[in-house]
């Protein structure tokens, strides 16, 4: 197999490029790369598998490594081989290391055989640990079908550094899980994690213009897939081997959409009734627009606005398959173009960490660091300063929301809005992840006069 045709090199390219997150660069750099079928399939479990527990992966690593590792393409080399060998068992040891070493070769001149010590080395210090036999939490890795014991210690000791030790155990940056378990504790921070770790499972909305959900479930049913109803009477949640999604029945006609449930949830606590007018100030890529609107029984007026002409031009793209009658705004940078109201709901889904869609957004593991959260609350804050004036009216209600799960970016900046916009806080709702769903936070505000007079 040549280079370019190789799995284990696209991933160690895409890991090493620069631009758009590696994930959605994979499907042009597959195509460029000539793969298809069981080696696209194999890349792609690969890519996101190191994504998603590259932290733990060091940990092995750096045990097993007489150095400190600090170079990022023996980073990921090291990352990948073990990943394989410890993750999939559909690759065989020899494979794992050789080819891994064989795609990385050029990438790591002059360290090939330092990586193949440490994947070797690892290789030989693992065994699969068998049921009924007592192991020392941090000698142990659990696989996603396999568990491992180590001939010494990975992780570090969790009576001693509980944090530290679930951080790396669970492959998440030091110091945000320092800050999760200052903010909620242990129980909850550690079940964060676990469900975070998962695989995300396929949530569909439905179309309620086009279709309902016994149609569409019974659709997908045969085609061997099964799809169970979910909370809220939108909502389907699908499993089995699905394949690409705008293969799956009903999607190119517009009956459905992606979109987990806990953002569908957010987008219902806005109450958008028929004949009333809803601005979206952060729309791309317009999942809450398009549910919004549905809700609404398409007979609300609504306006899309994002800073990205890209975005909304996809966008455009998937309200026409939806068949909603949407209208579409490219802000400028100081929001002089922004579309005046009056508006009814003002949609604020603003830009943050994303650490509650860290199962979906598994290159922000990587990417987030201790400013991230200082970041997103500055540009939250700018957005609420510069936009929110130009747009809010006397009876306008606010729809904040996140896909994190940080109390900076959520309660503690609605009740900056409330406090400094004249607003009662009308519901809220933070969405914890777990097996099912990914976390966030929605939260309704309204005109404090509005509310007082609903009350009397």
């Amino acid at each position: 197999m040549t280079l370019k045709a190789c799995p284990r090199r696209l991933v160690l390219e895409l890991l090493l490029g620069e631009g758009l997150p590696p994930s959605r660069r994979f499907p042009v750099a597959a195509d460029k790369f000539g793969l298809e079928g069981a080696d696209r399939s194999l890349a792609r479990q690969m890519l996101l598998g190191v994504l998603r527990h590259g932290i733990t992966l060091d940990q092995v690593a750096q045990a097993y490594a007489k150095k400190r590792i600090r170079d990022p393409a023996l980073c990921w080399t090291l990352r990948l081989g073990l990943y394989q060998l410890f993750y999939l068992d559909s690759v065989p040891d020899h494979a794992a290391v050789n080819e891994t070493l064989g795609a990385a070769r050029s990438l790591i001149r002059g360290k090939s055989g330092f990586a193949n010590g440490v994947l070797r080395s690892a290789q030989r210090g693992s065994s699969l640990f068998r049921a009924g036999e007592a192991r020392e939490a941090g000698f142990s890795l659990e696989g996603e079908s396999r568990s491992w014991v180590f001939d010494r210690r990975i992780f570090p000791d969790a009576e001693a550094d509980a944090v530290t030790h679930n951080a790396r155990l669970h492959g998440f940056p030091d110091w945000l899980a320092r800050k999760w378990f200052r903010d909620v504790g242990e129980a909850v921070s550690v079940g964060r994690m676990q469900a975070l770790n998962k695989k995300s499972p396929l949530w569909l909305r439905v179309n309620p213009l086009r279709s309902d959900r016994t149609s569409i479930r019974r659709t997908l049913e045969a085609v061997g897939l099964e799809a169970q109803e979910g909370s809220h009477e939108l909502s389907l949640v699908v499993t089995g081997n699905r394949g690409p999604i705008a293969n799956l029945p009903g999607f190119s006609d517009g009956a459905w959409s992606v979109q987990d449930i806990s953002a569908l949830e957010a987008t219902a606590q806005g109450l958008l009734a028929p004949g009333e007018r809803m601005l979206d100030l952060c729309a791309a890529p317009g999942g809450k627009s398009f549910a919004a609107f549905e809700l609404a029984g398409g007979e609300a007026e609504v306006v899309s606005c994002d800073i990205s002409a890209s975005r909304l031009a996809s966008l455009e793209d998937d309200a026409k398959r939806l068949g909603h009658k949407i209208a579409t705004c490219v802000l400028d940078s100081r929001y002089s173009n922004i579309p005046r109201g009056p508006w009814d709901l003002v949609l604020m889904d603003v830009p943050c960490t994303n650490t509650g869609v860290l199962d979906r957004r598994l290159e922000a593991r990587h990417r987030l660091h201790k400013k991230s959260v200082h970041d997103a609350c500055t540009i939250q804050n700018l957005i609420r300063k510069q936009a929110l004036p130009l747009v809010q009216g006397p009876g306008t209600r606010i729809l904040w929301s996140t896909c994190s799960l940080e109390p900076e970016e959520n309660e503690e900046m609605v009740e900056r809005l409330a406090r400094k916009g004249n607003l009662e806080i009308v519901s809220q709702a933070r969405f914890e992840p777990d097996n099912s769903r990914s976390g966030g936070y929605a939260s309704l505000l309204a005109p404090a006069a509005q509310v007082r007079e609903a009350r009397e």
